[in-house]
């Protein structure tokens, strides 16, 4: 469990089944879990696309308070995170943030030396 920056203002919350994750809970009582590999890829979009860096916290924020309890997880079919089966939870991962944003790693449009 790490108190990532991004999240400073929230309140973190201690989840002993889930020591590998960070649980945050806003003040409206949405909650949301951050997975290490999705904070990695979050950090890469960071560096690497730092002008859209606060479109994809804003959106993750939008998420969770219309959700309730979100997991960014790295594998959204395999997360670590553990969540009973019967609380809704939607689990996303950094793509399901940024492509909606239209925010992505690589030149959608690059044509490489090789056009007809």
């Amino acid at each position: 469990m790490k108190n990532y920056v991004e999240w400073a203002d929230r309140k973190m919350m201690i989840d002993l089944r889930n020591k590998y994750c960070t649980l945050y809970k806003n003040e409206d009582g949405s909650m949301f879990y951050i997975e290490p590999v999705f904070y990695q890829g979050l950090e890469t979009f960071k560096s690497l696309r730092g002008k859209d860096f606060q479109k994809i916290l804003d959106e993750m924020d939008r998420i969770v308070h219309k959700n309730g309890l979100v997991v960014f997880t790295g594998d959204s079919k395999n997360p670590i995170t553990f969540v009973d089966d019967n609380v809704k939870v939607i689990y996303l991962e950094i793509t399901d943030i940024t492509d909606k944003l239209n925010i992505f790693l690589q030149d959608t449009n690059f044509q490489g030396d090789y056009v007809d």
